[in-house]
């Protein structure tokens, strides 16, 4: 792909086919007046691939006292429309739940089971360390009779973008929660190409140097009403993972830890799959931060009872099959010091995983073709100077089959001049060979998306 930015980006058709401060509270809405969904964020891709929503801080009244909503978790969906929703070649996959489901909780408010927890001194000798979580501290926090006793944990309210939202919670340092010391975790997720890109950024605002960790539990799903989640976890090399894990393992893969993972509904035939981006050039970059996390340190892979409940101390049964069963994957990355005034950003990709895919900063690029080749009997009518007896079609029966590609423009200013270009790999040729290898796409306005075939 080639744009008016001075960047490149290659799609490999070949991995195709082998593929608190107290803030000042809002107006009140009374837990009558809507279902537990008030204050629930609802953020659409411009493009329409897919859906995010978010729960954030509202102030509510429970009876005649006062509380806020728990916020800070999120489900990701495909878009609503047809055919654009999720992936864009294709028709039946749109308002899929791919990650965390909806629970009701606390005074009826609807959660989401994905969560974002901190870890701060517990591997600190000596140290009264705490395990965080911020949707929790507000589910589990009283209603107060007056609007100022409410705890309140964001000093930036979640707010929604044109892609997504952000905000900045604070994070308790010891075991006094607010009333003590408190570090602040800024929150961005905002929805690039089919992806969701989940930001966050803790900074030391407290006088003594801490240990910090990160982890997302992520709920994966498939988009049915079930909460079986079916499939094996695929890594890049191709290894399927049935059973509990935590990568790097020595027995995976040689022992490295992968770019991503991808898994599907039905892996003859997907219709909806889910894919983890783990290294990308944004997971390096520090943005407004001191440092950069990096690639995150252990990918979990269990049951969601076990990722969801084990914090940051998940240890996986290897004799424990995922296959058939509500899984989930925890993204960790370890307890690091953070100097005071100090500031590091972690970065991570939960996304649809129909498409081979970069996500780097300013545009996104998806491209898309079948998940596998299967075997026709008879000779190949697009093929009339030779007669086979067998031939290869895609999963609708197709051959020739069509490849596609699409780009997300989420980057400040317009894409001027854009081209994609085709190299098929030995064994396939385009049909007609005459048509050109390349595409132009014109131009690609701020938030556009735009595809070719």
């Amino acid at each position: 792909m080639h744009g008016g930015y001075e960047s490149k980006k290659v799609l490999s058709l070949v991995g195709l086919l082998l593929a608190c401060s107290f803030v000042a509270l809002l107006p009140v809405v009374p837990v009558w007046a809507q279902a537990g969904w008030v204050g629930i964020a609802d953020v659409n891709h411009p493009g329409g691939l897919m859906r995010l929503r978010v729960a954030t801080p509202q102030p509510v009244m429970v009876g005649d006292k006062f509380w806020i909503r728990p916020a800070g978790r999120f489900q990701l969906l495909s878009g609503q429309s047809a055919p654009i929703g999720g992936d864009p070649t294709r028709a039946g996959d749109e308002n899929r739940a791919i990650c965390s489901r909806p629970f009701i909780g606390t005074n009826n408010f609807v959660g989401f089971t994905s969560a974002l927890q901190f870890s701060v001194d517990q591997t600190v000798a000596e140290a009264n360390g705490v395990f965080f979580d911020v949707y929790t501290a507000m589910d589990q926090a009283p209603a107060e009779d007056l609007a100022a006793d409410v705890l309140n944990y964001w000093v930036a309210p979640l707010t929604t973008t044109a892609r997504g939202a952000t905000g900045t919670c604070l994070i308790p340092v010891t075991d006094e929660g607010l009333a003590g010391d408190t570090m602040r975790a800024y929150q961005n997720y905002q929805l690039v190409g089919d992806a969701l890109m989940i930001e966050v950024v803790v900074t030391n605002t407290t006088a003594t140097a801490h240990s910090v960790g990160v982890r997302l539990a992520l709920d994966t799903g498939f988009g049915g009403v079930a909460a079986r989640d079916g499939t094996s976890v695929i890594l890049p090399d191709r290894t399927a993972l049935t059973s509990e894990r935590r990568l790097p393992d020595p027995l995976v893969s040689g022992g490295s830890m992968p770019a991503s993972w991808v898994s599907f509904d039905d892996p003859a035939n997907p219709l909806v799959s889910v894919k983890g981006v783990l290294d990308a050039q944004e997971v390096h970059l520090p943005g407004f931060a001191n440092s950069a996390a990096g690639v995150p340190d252990a990918l979990e892979i269990g049951l969601w009872a076990n990722i969801s409940t084990a914090g940051f101390g998940f240890v996986p049964n290897p004799a424990m099959a995922i296959t058939g069963e509500d899984w989930g994957i925890g993204v960790k990355w370890n307890e690091e010091p953070l100097a005071p005034g100090a500031s590091r950003r972690y970065v991570t990709y939960i996304a649809f995983g129909a498409s081979v895919a970069n996500y780097d900063s300013p545009f996104a690029t998806m491209s898309y073709g079948p998940w596998r080749l299967q075997q026709a009997a008879g000779d190949d009518p697009a093929t009339p100077d030779v007669t086979e007896s067998f031939h290869y079609v895609d999963g609708q029966g197709r051959s020739p089959f069509p490849m596609s590609v699409w780009v997300d423009n989420f980057g400040p200013a317009t894409l001027y001049g854009a081209t994609a270009s085709i190299n098929p790999p030995e064994g396939l040729t385009l049909s007609p060979d005459t048509q050109s290898r390349l595409q132009s796409l014109g131009i690609i306005p701020h938030n556009t998306l735009l595809g070719a075939t």
